[in-house]
């Protein structure tokens, strides 16, 4: 049987693959997408979105609008920049605000370099109820001071 520390480090492997190789990026389903679109488009975000430690930056819009592929652009662009500690997670299976908090720590205890300034991107964190709670926790208990939270 698998436990929920398991399943939780499964996932954040799977979500995460360019800490085992920066190149598993051109194999990201949003960014092949995006790339065999035709054209090329840099969503406004990219720019307006700071990737700086500040509390956190909060990016909404209708479904299916791009807010996704814009994340993992952003994330293509911190790892081709040689940002190792990058987190995208999709929490749309989770209900509780408690899972915010376990998957980053849980991510930061996996990874071979844990220690400095992160760049955290919680995707589809609004599915869960009191979502800011699970937030709010990571910055009262300093779990996130130091990080960028898109």
């Amino acid at each position: 049987m698998v436990g929920p520390v398991d399943t939780a480090r499964a996932q954040i492997v799977e979500l995460n693959p360019w800490w085992r190789s920066p190149n598993a990026l051109a194999k990201d389903p949003h960014l092949v997408r995006m790339g065999g679109a035709g054209f090329h488009w840099d969503p406004p975000a990219l720019q307006a979105i700071p990737l700086e430690p500040v509390p956190s930056t909060h990016s909404g819009g209708r479904g299916r609008s791009g807010k996704t592929t814009t994340v993992k652009t952003m994330v293509e662009r911190l790892v081709r920049s040689g940002q190792s500690r990058v987190l995208h997670f999709s929490f749309d299976l989770e209900r509780v605000a408690r899972a915010i908090r376990d998957v980053i720590v849980r991510a930061k205890q996996l990874h071979p370099d844990p220690d400095g300034s992160w760049y955290l991107f919680p995707d589809e964190v609004i599915s869960i109820p009191e979502w800011q709670l699970g937030l709010e926790y990571l910055w009262d208990s300093c779990h996130i001071r130091q990080d960028c939270v898109v």
